[in-house]
């Protein structure tokens, strides 16, 4: 009976998020052509990335730079891959004030997008 009240409350608490999730459109004017300051969720570290159109990514963290691309599916499902790793692509949902998350489709935060600047601020 536990088992299946956890499921079910997983259930319900997936599909909230996916009424949540930003399009495609959406994630673009957001995120493509933007300087962010974000946390990731993940490895507990405040990052500074920016998404160049042409769909490079160059990400700054307290360990240095590192570049990768991005690409944005036709689901909204917003997709990172860098060198080594493998593509990680998850939805964009509104967080709290101002502020956006990249979750997985299990409604697991990965990052916590923070500020939003227009343009490559620091000149990556």
């Amino acid at each position: 009976m536990k088992r299946l009240l956890i499921a079910s409350l997983l259930l319900v608490s997936g599909a909230a998020t996916a009424a949540n999730n930003l399009s495609a459109q959406e994630v673009k004017s957001l995120m493509v052509g933007s300087t962010i300051s974000g946390f990731n969720e993940v490895f507990k570290v405040d990052y500074t990335v920016y998404f160049n159109p042409d769909g490079k990514i160059v990400l700054v963290t307290p360990k240095g730079k590192r570049t990768g691309s991005w690409r944005i599916a036709e689901d909204g499902h917003f997709c990172s891959l860098f060198p080594t790793e493998q593509e990680v692509c998850t939805n964009v949902i509104p967080h709290t004030e101002g502020t956006y998350r990249r979750v997985k489709d299990d409604g697991t935060p990965t990052h916590t997008l923070k500020k939003f600047t227009p343009g490559n601020v620091n000149n990556f």
